[in-house]
């Protein structure tokens, strides 16, 4: 997912540099959906240049802002959605909603940062208040998981990957899924046993295969495992990692001992809520 998303940001990338200054000023997206339909435009040149973004609902306008984002002042790139590329979407993220209007924005720096704003409609006010989430390098698709008309945020843990065991390359982020309710994006990966189950099948196959310099995939495998409530699993196959001499990496990498990786992989586990 985090290589697929740098994918679409070379691509963009290539593509504004090759537009001239008044074609890519001029240019909108735009994203409809019902009774809703929003508009991002660019205002400003070099570094004064910003992104506008304006919402109608039934003709009227409910919000009309610059963007703004604490993840990348004073102003973002937008980026394509997941796999589109897109940087707007309009769709009822629950069921039977007013649409939400989803904006797709990039930091920059490196590992950084795919942020996803969501703008909900406040029926009380008839505005949209605007809320977002920082997926760090993995980035997010917005998908229909269960079938049931309400959208998952399928996205992964980079808080794993950028915890310096290894090398960023081989330290793949687990699985991480989000919903949105309440103005609030909620973490209900637990609520995927077979995804997980699948995520950390992959990770632990992976480690096998790669002993020379497989910590990084073992850390995904355990955060997996421990979502799935297996923490004694994770205890024991880390220590026969251990014993077996399966947990180094090249002396160019860095990183802790082996035996500290274990403790620290456990330890960071449980500050994020993996395992008690």
């Amino acid at each position: 997912m985090t290589h697929l998303r740098l994918i679409v940001v070379s691509i963009f990338t290539a593509a504004l540099l090759a537009l001239p200054g008044s074609a890519l000023a001029a240019r909108a997206h735009v994203a409809s959906a019902q009774n809703v339909t929003a508009s991002l435009t660019t205002t400003g040149k070099g570094l004064k240049k910003r992104f506008r973004l304006k919402i109608l609902v039934d003709g009227t306008t409910a919000y009309d802002q610059i963007v703004k984002s604490p993840a990348c002042p004073p102003g973002c790139t937008t980026i394509g959605l997941g796999t589109s590329d897109e940087p707007l979407r309009a769709v009822a993220l629950q069921h039977f909603g007013v649409p939400d209007v989803i904006l797709g924005l990039y930091s920059g720096g490196a590992h950084c940062c795919y942020v996803d704003q969501v703008y909900r409609l406040d029926p009380s006010t008839n505005r949209f208040i605007k809320t977002e989430h920082d997926f760090l390098d993995a980035g997010a698709r917005i998908v229909d998981l269960n079938g049931d008309h309400n959208y998952e945020f399928l996205s992964a843990d980079a808080r794993i990957s950028n915890a310096g065991f290894t090398d960023f390359a081989d330290s793949p982020p687990p699985l991480q899924i989000f919903s949105f309710s309440h103005n609030a994006f909620h973490d209900i990966t637990r609520q995927f046993p077979n995804r997980l189950s699948a995520d950390a099948a992959k990770w632990l196959r992976a480690f096998h295969r790669h002993y020379g310099n497989g910590r990084g995939l073992i850390a995904a495998w355990a955060a997996d495992e421990d979502l799935l409530g297996r923490p004694g699993l994770v205890k024991s196959e880390l220590a026969g990692a251990l014993k077996a001499g399966h947990l180094r990496v090249p002396a160019s990498f860095g990183g802790p001992s082996p035996a500290k990786f274990v403790t620290q992989l456990q330890a960071l586990l449980r500050r994020l809520g993996y395992t008690h």
